[in-house]
């Protein structure tokens, strides 16, 4: 077995599973001073080095909406629920 981090909607076991994949729920993971961007791509804003503007521009409600359901029903911090939830009301 490997142990891999997914974040964003590939945490969705579902998915995973109609995908071939055989997910074993580990646990959350909390990232100290991180915090997330929700634009053209999910990221753990400057965890990653993308190229400039390559994802931190934009907005996908859509994605925030349905990852805001997600890490609700995972059992998330409702402070971190509502962060996310907040990039489906932005315009």
């Amino acid at each position: 077995m490997t142990t891999i981090f997914f974040h964003g909607l590939f945490m969705d076991r579902t998915l995973l599973v109609e995908k071939g994949l055989r997910p074993k729920p580990v646990g959350s993971a909390v990232l100290p001073g991180y915090r997330i961007h929700i634009g053209d791509r999910v990221v753990a804003a400057e965890c990653y080095t993308l190229p400039p503007g390559s994802g931190l521009t934009g907005a996908n409600p859509a994605c925030a909406k349905e990852l805001s359901r997600l890490v609700d029903g995972l059992g998330f911090d409702p402070v971190y629920v509502r962060e996310i939830a907040a990039f489906g009301e932005q315009r």
